[in-house]
């Protein structure tokens, strides 16, 4: 499966521009899997580029392919603009089915549709979302939107 998510969330297309720092992206267990840096470079924990984020709101992988959109509206798309999901303003996302899938909170704690944290992420600040949300729907793998 192409796009998962771990993470869960937007608010608007600027707040890429306005995001806070670098965030570091942490499982249940408090190990990390990731960073998302303030230029929207994605990589796994390991250092290795796994993506990038654009503030228009382009998501590419590491060879600058693109894999999705994320709109201003709370909108996630693919490559192909097929709506692959929704994210609302208080932090809960659905599936283009319109299903919770999972929700993000002002602390950076990340829980799945049943309420169990998934992730956390470290220097989250709520201008963060979009970068988040990002990550979770192209970059991560532990809850699936489909």
């Amino acid at each position: 499966m192409k796009h998962l998510i771990i993470f869960l969330s937007i608010v608007c297309l600027s707040a890429i521009s306005s995001a806070s720092g670098d965030l570091t992206v942490k499982n249940s267990s408090y190990s990390t899997i990731g960073y998302i840096y303030e230029d929207g470079t994605v990589k796994d924990a390991n250092y290795r580029t796994r993506g990038y984020i654009y503030e228009d709101g382009t998501v590419k992988d590491a060879g600058y392919r693109t894999i999705g959109y994320i709109y201003d509206d709370g909108t996630i798309k693919d490559e192909s603009y097929v709506t692959i999901g929704y994210v609302y303003d208080d932090g809960t996302m659905k599936s283009r089915s319109y299903s919770t899938i999972g929700y993000i909170y002002d602390d950076g704690d990340i829980k799945n549709a049943n309420y169990s944290t998934v992730a956390y992420v470290d220097g989250y600040d709520f201008t963060d979302m979009l970068r988040v949300c990002a990550y979770l729907f192209f970059f991560s793998h532990l809850i699936s939107w489909q």
